[in-house]
Protein backbone atom coordinates (compact mmCIF):
# COMPACT_ATOMS: atom_id res chain seq x y z
CA UNK A 1 0.00 0.00 0.00
CA UNK A 2 1.10 3.55 -0.67
CA UNK A 3 -0.17 7.20 -0.07
CA UNK A 4 0.48 10.25 -2.26
CA UNK A 5 0.64 13.36 0.34
CA UNK A 6 2.60 16.87 -0.12
CA UNK A 7 6.03 16.46 0.09
CA UNK A 8 7.23 18.11 3.56
CA UNK A 9 10.18 18.03 5.58
CA UNK A 10 9.26 15.15 7.23
CA UNK A 11 10.05 13.38 3.98
CA UNK A 12 12.39 15.71 2.20
CA UNK A 13 15.84 13.83 3.45
CA UNK A 14 14.45 10.42 2.36
CA UNK A 15 13.15 11.78 -0.71
CA UNK A 16 16.71 13.51 -1.95
CA UNK A 17 18.21 10.14 -0.88
CA UNK A 18 15.72 8.10 -3.01
CA UNK A 19 16.72 10.70 -6.24
CA UNK A 20 20.54 10.28 -5.21
CA UNK A 21 20.13 7.16 -5.05
CA UNK A 22 18.29 5.88 -8.27
CA UNK A 23 18.75 9.49 -10.38
CA UNK A 24 22.57 10.09 -9.17
CA UNK A 25 23.96 13.24 -7.73
CA UNK A 26 23.10 15.76 -10.47
CA UNK A 27 19.68 15.29 -10.64
CA UNK A 28 19.23 15.40 -7.12
CA UNK A 29 21.38 18.69 -6.51
CA UNK A 30 18.45 19.80 -9.46
CA UNK A 31 15.41 18.87 -7.66
CA UNK A 32 16.82 20.21 -4.12
CA UNK A 33 17.80 23.72 -5.51
CA UNK A 34 14.04 23.36 -7.81
CA UNK A 35 12.74 22.78 -3.96
CA UNK A 36 14.45 25.53 -2.19
CA UNK A 37 13.61 27.99 -5.07
CA UNK A 38 9.94 26.66 -5.59
CA UNK A 39 7.57 29.19 -6.66
CA UNK A 40 4.22 29.30 -5.35
CA UNK A 41 2.20 27.87 -8.45
CA UNK A 42 4.25 24.70 -8.08
CA UNK A 43 3.79 21.49 -5.71
CA UNK A 44 5.47 18.51 -5.15
CA UNK A 45 4.13 15.33 -4.38
CA UNK A 46 5.26 12.32 -2.75
CA UNK A 47 4.36 8.46 -2.77
CA UNK A 48 5.39 6.56 0.06
CA UNK A 49 5.30 3.18 0.75
CA UNK A 50 3.39 2.32 3.74
CA UNK A 51 5.63 -0.73 5.01
CA UNK A 52 8.35 1.36 5.17
CA UNK A 53 7.71 4.89 5.91
CA UNK A 54 9.61 5.91 2.47
CA UNK A 55 9.29 7.84 -0.97
CA UNK A 56 8.61 5.47 -3.76
CA UNK A 57 7.95 8.24 -6.31
CA UNK A 58 7.03 11.93 -6.65
CA UNK A 59 5.37 13.84 -8.98
CA UNK A 60 6.57 17.77 -9.67
CA UNK A 61 3.05 20.13 -11.24
CA UNK A 62 3.36 23.49 -12.26
CA UNK A 63 -0.18 25.86 -12.47
CA UNK A 64 -0.33 27.39 -15.06
CA UNK A 65 -2.69 30.46 -16.71
CA UNK A 66 -6.48 29.98 -17.69
CA UNK A 67 -7.15 26.70 -15.80
CA UNK A 68 -3.85 24.53 -17.44
CA UNK A 69 -1.57 22.43 -15.07
CA UNK A 70 1.47 21.67 -15.97
CA UNK A 71 3.10 17.97 -15.35
CA UNK A 72 6.30 19.05 -15.01
CA UNK A 73 7.91 15.57 -13.72
CA UNK A 74 6.60 12.09 -12.70
CA UNK A 75 9.07 9.24 -11.01
CA UNK A 76 8.63 6.00 -9.38
CA UNK A 77 11.94 3.85 -8.42
CA UNK A 78 12.33 1.56 -11.55
CA UNK A 79 11.61 -1.42 -9.26
CA UNK A 80 8.23 -0.30 -8.70
CA UNK A 81 7.39 0.63 -12.02
CA UNK A 82 5.12 -2.07 -12.76
CA UNK A 83 3.13 -2.32 -9.57
CA UNK A 84 0.41 0.77 -10.49
CA UNK A 85 2.54 3.20 -8.32
CA UNK A 86 2.53 5.86 -11.04
CA UNK A 87 -0.90 5.67 -11.84
CA UNK A 88 -1.71 5.85 -7.95
CA UNK A 89 0.39 9.84 -8.64
CA UNK A 90 -1.12 10.78 -11.28
CA UNK A 91 -4.86 10.20 -9.94
CA UNK A 92 -3.69 12.13 -6.89
CA UNK A 93 -2.59 14.83 -9.27
CA UNK A 94 -6.03 14.78 -11.01
CA UNK A 95 -7.72 14.46 -7.71
CA UNK A 96 -5.75 18.15 -6.48
CA UNK A 97 -6.56 19.89 -10.04
CA UNK A 98 -10.12 18.85 -9.77
CA UNK A 99 -10.39 20.80 -6.65
CA UNK A 100 -8.96 23.80 -7.85
CA UNK A 101 -11.11 23.79 -10.64
CA UNK A 102 -8.33 22.87 -13.91
CA UNK A 103 -9.56 22.28 -17.09
CA UNK A 104 -7.07 20.09 -18.36
CA UNK A 105 -3.54 19.09 -18.24
CA UNK A 106 -0.12 19.42 -20.25
CA UNK A 107 2.84 17.50 -20.30
CA UNK A 108 6.25 16.68 -22.33
CA UNK A 109 8.41 14.21 -23.08
CA UNK A 110 11.41 13.56 -24.81
CA UNK A 111 10.22 11.11 -28.18
CA UNK A 112 13.24 9.09 -27.04
CA UNK A 113 11.44 8.17 -24.07
CA UNK A 114 9.34 5.08 -25.02
CA UNK A 115 8.22 4.35 -20.99
CA UNK A 116 7.36 7.53 -20.58
CA UNK A 117 4.98 8.42 -23.89
CA UNK A 118 3.68 5.04 -23.40
CA UNK A 119 2.67 6.05 -19.52
CA UNK A 120 0.98 9.63 -20.78
CA UNK A 121 -0.71 7.71 -23.43
CA UNK A 122 -2.32 5.37 -22.20
CA UNK A 123 -3.84 7.22 -18.98
CA UNK A 124 -5.66 9.31 -21.87
CA UNK A 125 -2.88 12.06 -22.36
CA UNK A 126 -3.24 12.91 -26.50
CA UNK A 127 0.23 13.75 -28.70
CA UNK A 128 -0.42 17.06 -29.48
CA UNK A 129 2.33 18.34 -31.37
CA UNK A 130 6.37 16.52 -31.69
CA UNK A 131 8.70 20.00 -31.88
CA UNK A 132 12.65 19.40 -31.38
CA UNK A 133 12.38 15.83 -30.51
CA UNK A 134 9.95 16.67 -27.46
CA UNK A 135 6.14 15.40 -27.41
CA UNK A 136 3.43 17.62 -26.39
CA UNK A 137 0.72 16.21 -24.23
CA UNK A 138 -2.60 17.35 -23.59
CA UNK A 139 -5.06 16.21 -21.21
CA UNK A 140 -9.08 17.91 -20.83
CA UNK A 141 -10.50 17.22 -17.35
CA UNK A 142 -13.44 18.61 -18.60
CA UNK A 143 -15.57 15.42 -18.21
CA UNK A 144 -14.86 15.50 -14.53
CA UNK A 145 -17.00 18.12 -13.87
CA UNK A 146 -20.16 17.16 -16.25
CA UNK A 147 -23.03 17.77 -13.53
CA UNK A 148 -25.18 15.07 -12.91
CA UNK A 149 -28.73 14.99 -12.92
CA UNK A 150 -30.22 13.28 -9.15
CA UNK A 151 -33.70 12.22 -8.81
CA UNK A 152 -34.90 12.61 -5.56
Amino acid sequence: MVRVTDLTNEFLPAFLDMIEKNEGANKRRAIEKSIKERKAEEEYLVCIDLDTNLPIGYSKTTAMLHGILKLDDIYVVPSLRRDTNGSIILVAVYNRAVNRMTAGIIAECNENNEVGCAFLKSRGFVLGKTEEGVNFYTKSLMHMYIPHKHED
